[in-house]
């Protein structure tokens, strides 16, 4: 049996990533807070107020490539800790501006920069070197801090009621810069070959290797496949990357980032407190940890499955907000919260997973930013699309209608990949000596 250590340092990476990404999504999930205090002040449309995070998302989607490449070429010490100075500089500028077209080169484009560097594109092919058949485990782990980051609005609203929003800023600049920054130089490595290991904790000597690359093994299905060189050239001409494209527009562009960053001024608009809102949206955010954790679901049941079970949590949570009529059934939100958080948050590891299962190599972080571009593009439409809904009818009802399709259509869109077909997850591997001594 393969030696392993007490604490394999795949481990302390995803550690490590847990807190920047709680940090950096964080700051960017705020933004529903500061709509409200930024509309208040300066008597913006929701339209154009909600194009400072439709823009923030298309660019977050447009340098996924970047980043990834990035990481691929440099690693994720300097490149992730770069991010995290760029997202400290830009909020911390947030705190200055008195125009809308400064909030959309500070939060639109230099924030977006900074979350896209430290974030999920250069996350995913780095937890993916130290995991292979606890990958989706350790992605959904990962994910728990993106679902922390959700808490975040409650910590602000706090910030803006004591102190005000541009204060409120500064504290979350200092937040990225002073300790993501520092934590993210001296702990996060690059692979397991940097520390003489090897992909699930198996320490680097002959005998071991061989039984974790035999073990490996046994969940491709298909070699040919498996074994090329896939760049992001080549990548681009399979339908798989597109399926995966589109699956991350229709989840995050178009379902969580058309209902995210209007839902607290939907829920003040029902009559609802800011505070309750903020309430809601983190127990969204507990919730949503809880289904990221699941991610470890994935490994035993497929990405397949695991993709429509998701989409079908996470359309209940939709049409609970559309059955939320005032403030007379808060039972409503509370049910949105946990099935529109369940569901979403087993996507957030799935997906990923999926994309590391068929385009595993060095360059699966330009791939997998690629696919993040979906992201994007979807992202500069929802926000905007909900706020333009809202201006000309008074309502997000139409808008939130549009989220339960896409997300139905998401899981679509991972099926339509079907990475089972290139790898097996290990739960589902064929048992044999080889692949129970792992």
């Amino acid at each position: 049996m393969p030696k392993r250590s007490w604490l394999f340092y795949g481990w302390i990476v995803v550690a490590v990533a847990f807190v920047t990404v709680a940090v950096g999504y964080g700051i960017r999930y705020s933004f529903s807070v500061f709509f409200v205090s930024i509309i208040d002040e300066f008597g913006w449309s929701r339209a154009d107020t909600s194009l400072i995070f439709s823009i923030n998302l298309l660019l977050y989607g447009a340098f996924g490539p970047i980043a990834g490449s990035m990481v691929d070429r440099l690693g994720p010490r300097a490149v992730i800790g770069f991010g995290a100075f760029v997202l400290a500089v830009g909020t911390a500028l947030c705190a200055l501006a008195n125009a809308i077209w400064q909030f959309y080169i500070l939060w639109g484009i230099l924030m977006s920069f900074g979350i896209c560097v430290l974030g999920y594109v250069s996350h995913t092919p780095l937890i993916s070197n130290w995991f292979i058949r606890r990958r989706g485990t350790a992605i959904g782990i990962f994910g728990v801090g993106l679902a922390i980051s959700f808490s975040m609005p409650t910590l602000t609203q706090y910030l803006i009621d004591s102190v005000g929003w541009r204060a409120s800023f500064l504290v979350l600049a200092a937040l990225s810069g002073a300790l993501v920054m520092p934590l993210v130089i001296a702990f996060q490595r690059h692979k397991p070959s940097d520390m003489g290991l090897e992909p699930d904790g198996v320490k680097s000597n002959q005998a071991d290797i061989s039984s974790a690359k035999a073990s490996h093994q046994a969940l491709v299905v298909n070699k040919e496949w498996a074994a090329r060189e896939w760049t992001l050239p080549r990548a681009l001409k399979t339908y798989q990357v597109w399926a995966l494209f589109f699956a991350m527009m229709s989840v995050w562009g178009l379902t969580v980032n058309v209902i995210l960053p209007h839902f607290v001024a939907y829920s003040v608009d029902q009559g609802y407190s800011k505070m309750f809102a903020t309430y809601v949206y983190s127990l969204y955010g507990i919730v949503y940890g809880v289904g990221s954790f699941m991610g470890t679901l994935s490994d035993r049941i497929g990405r397949e499955r695991a993709g429509f079970l998701a989409s079908g949590l996470a359309a209940i949570g939709v049409l609970m907000l559309i059955l939320n009529q005032g403030n007379s059934t808060p039972w409503a939100l509370y049910a949105y919260a946990v099935f529109f958080g369940l569901g979403t948050g087993l996507h957030t590891p799935n997906i990923p997973a999926a994309c590391a299962d068929l385009f595993q190599g060095k360059h699966l972080g330009a791939i997998y930013g690629f696919c993040t571009f979906g992201l994007g593009i979807g992202g500069l439409f929802g926000p905007w699309v909900a706020g333009l809904v809202f201006d000309r009818l008074n309502t997000y009802v139409p808008a939130f209608w549009m989220s339960f399709v896409a997300v139905m259509l998401c899981s679509v869109f991972v099926w339509i990949a079907r990475p089972s077909r290139v790898r097996v997850v290990a739960g589902m591997a064929p048992k044999s000596k080889k692949t129970a001594s792992a």
